[in-house]
């Protein structure tokens, strides 16, 4: 079967384009006395048919080329990244060790061809999250969050940078699940709520059993669709590393999402 393929990706298309130079030149010098006249267009067609259909072939064999080509040059650059691990000074490996170096490729690409980065520390998280209010000087963002995700934002830094965000311009609007009003008189939700709207953000509360689960996500997404921030929660209420996204499908979808529970 390949070796069909290949012949026919090979001889198909110049047998094709001669066969019509040949049948055309004869139609105009009246050589194919055998033939009538009114079959020679049909025979072009079908000629140029058949180009096309091996066009169609060359193609599909050009895209499974580009997908080969690909995954070895990943697959090189993954055994060039250990030939680049052993040329770091000992120490350092010794102490992150060499699976820490490993990473690094495997997230650009994922930046590259994702337009995604996940951001497993919290510090880290902290850090980009700053950045990216004071990148976005009076931008409106949209968020949801819960007491399971509060802990990200109860950190006086972050506190301080939202808070000179919104004086500056900027806004954020929140929709705040509780699971019950039971949750919602806590202690612990009332204080969270209470520095929310003390930082500025215009909070609307949601009791979460009655949001379809594809709506219960966790996001902080810039309204003209150019950032967003991805926190998963599991069923448990566990916060997973958070993802730092610029892909417009996902961002639009968290968008939609929040107008939705905003009503």
């Amino acid at each position: 079967m390949p070796k069909f393929i290949h012949l026919t990706e090979t001889l198909v298309l110049p047998v094709t384009a001669l066969s019509s130079s040949v049948i055309s030149l004869g139609d105009m010098f009246n050589i194919f006395h055998l033939i009538p006249a009114s079959q020679i267009p049909w025979l072009i067609v079908l000629l140029i048919a058949m180009g096309l259909g091996s066009l169609s072939l060359i193609q599909i064999r050009c895209s499974e080329m580009q997908h080969n080509i690909d995954r070895l040059l990943s697959k090189a650059e993954l055994e060039d990244i250990d030939e680049v691990i052993l040329q770091i000074n000992s120490e350092l490996r010794k102490v992150l060790s060499d699976d820490f170096f490993a990473k690094i490729p495997i997230l650009l690409k994922t930046a590259m061809k994702e337009h995604r980065v996940q951001v497993n520390d919290l510090n880290d998280f902290h850090f980009a999250f700053k950045h990216m209010l004071q990148s976005y000087p009076r931008a409106t963002f949209l968020s949801t969050s819960s007491l399971a995700t509060s802990y990200l934002w109860n950190n006086s830094e972050i506190v301080d940078a939202i808070s000179c965000f919104i004086h500056g311009g900027g806004k954020i609007k929140q929709i705040f699940f509780v699971k019950s009003l039971d949750e919602l008189a806590s202690s612990e939700v009332i204080a969270v709520l209470d520095l929310i709207q003390k930082m500025g953000i215009n909070v609307k509360v949601v009791n979460s059993t009655h949001v379809p689960a594809e709506f219960k996500r966790y996001f902080f997404v810039e309204s003209r669709k150019k950032i967003a921030w991805e926190i998963p929660v599991d069923n448990q209420g566990h916060v997973g590393s958070s993802v730092l996204t610029a892909n417009e499908q996902t961002i639009t979808n968290y968008y939609k999402n929040f107008e939705k529970l905003r009503g």
